[in-house]
């Protein structure tokens, strides 16, 4: 493999495909780019989960091939050079002659007369055995400076990516977005919570998805305007939506394939093509926490609370937050026994004609007041009862905090 190609380009490409993060070192083939030189230039990340396959029409190809470059290697050296840059890989076998050991002696290579013999060629050094080893090794060439690595690894060694025609149709990208921002933070920051990692999209009517994630403390749902067909949830892990999320961009279609052993979901645009594996578990029965009916209910402004809750959280270590609604208004306040309250911020004009007090971690109530555009509509029945945020009074987005107090 040969091309040429300028260095800005080079750079925009390699950054793209980066956006994939590999986690972990038990698949290091992973932390390659694969470089394929045919009619185009196009590279190649994948961590199982999510695909990114970029296409450069402005490289030179000089002699068509395939490469698997390390993605460190090649990223630091990208970064501090300009101009046009050669890249080559090339194969070579290296021979070499080894006096003959007792490890030869059992190979069909050597055929020993002796243990005599044997032992005294072994001494005199008087025989040798040939040994060979092919090396593939690429040669990146930028202002007549040469730098050089060695391929530990062929393409046949990388995943195999799922190239498959699929009906591509026009995806709403500022609409898909903002409804997989609004739920993605519920996800849970577990690792081996695997199913709650995921952001699951059901079919809700048309060419609506429903989207939901949740974490066992909190749930968020939203809705968004997705032309894919489905007759069952579909599962997509978080870390693969933010890198679709990093790449989305104007005219991006969006399609599915499946079949008996996987499922994919792509995104196309241009010269960039996102493939995105569908996960292959059960999502849980979230309906079951949505209350019939609340008693309360408060309009809150996250810019009007924020600095009141933050104060709250450095002095209970950045846990608990307490609410106390009653004749007066809300307080804010760092403990539940009266006598040992300090306020730190009152609002007579949050009023629900009630009085109650409850407390939760003052981190979870802001990423649902966020979640909600930092204004919300809370409604509960009591202190214990799950609380729900809907955003701009919309019933069909909400966020919900489970009912998991200080």
């Amino acid at each position: 493999m040969k091309i040429t190609i300028d260095a800005v380009e080079l750079k925009k490409v390699i950054k793209r495909v980066n956006i994939i993060k590999v986690k972990g070192q038990h698949l290091p083939v992973l932390q390659h780019i694969k470089f394929d030189a045919l009619q185009s230039l196009t590279l190649c990340k994948t961590d199982l989960d999510s695909t990114v396959v970029i296409t450069s029409r402005n490289a030179r190809i000089d002699c068509p091939g395939y490469a698997l470059i390390p993605e460190k290697w090649i990223t630091n050296i990208v970064k501090k050079i300009t101009g046009t840059i050669s890249i080559e890989a090339k194969t070579e076998t290296k021979t070499w002659q080894e006096p003959i050991t007792s490890e030869d002696r059992n190979t069909s290579d050597y055929d020993a007369e002796s243990e005599y013999l044997f032992f005294q060629r072994l001494f005199l050094h008087y025989d040798y055995v040939t040994k060979s080893e092919t090396v593939r090794t690429l040669i990146l060439t930028n202002n007549n400076i040469e730098y050089t690595t060695r391929l530990e690894y062929s393409t046949s060694d990388y995943p195999l990516i799922p190239f498959e025609t699929v009906e591509l149709r026009d995806l709403d990208e500022k609409g898909f977005s903002q409804a997989v921002k609004q739920v993605i933070y519920a996800t849970s920051k577990d690792e081996e919570r695997y199913t709650q990692n995921c952001v699951c999209f059901e079919p809700y009517n048309d060419d609506v998805f429903r989207l939901i994630a949740t974490d066992s403390h909190r749930l968020s749902v939203s809705h968004a305007v997705i032309p894919l067909k489905s007759d069952r949830q579909i599962l997509i892990h978080k870390d693969a939506l933010k890198v679709v999320i990093a790449l989305l961009e104007p005219n991006m279609q969006i399609g599915r394939f499946v079949s008996k052993d996987r499922q994919n979901t792509f995104f196309v645009s241009g010269n960039t093509m996102i493939i995105v594996r569908e996960q292959d578990y059960d999502f849980p029965d979230y309906k079951v926490v949505f209350p019939n009916a609340t008693n309360h209910e408060i309009l809150l402004n996250r810019e009007q609370i924020l600095p009141a809750i933050l104060q709250t959280m450095t002095t209970t270590d950045g846990k608990h937050v307490v609410f106390v609604l009653n004749e007066n208004g809300l307080l804010i306040t760092d403990n539940r026994i009266p006598e040992n309250q300090t306020i730190k911020a009152s609002f007579p004009d949050i009023n629900n004609g009630g009085a109650e007090t409850f407390s939760m971690e003052g981190s979870l109530f802001l990423d649902a007041l966020n979640a909600c555009d930092g204004q919300a509509h809370v409604r509960w029945n009591d202190a214990q009862s799950v609380f729900v945020f809907v955003r701009n009074g919309q019933d069909t987005d909400v966020n919900l905090l489970m009912p998991v107090r200080m």
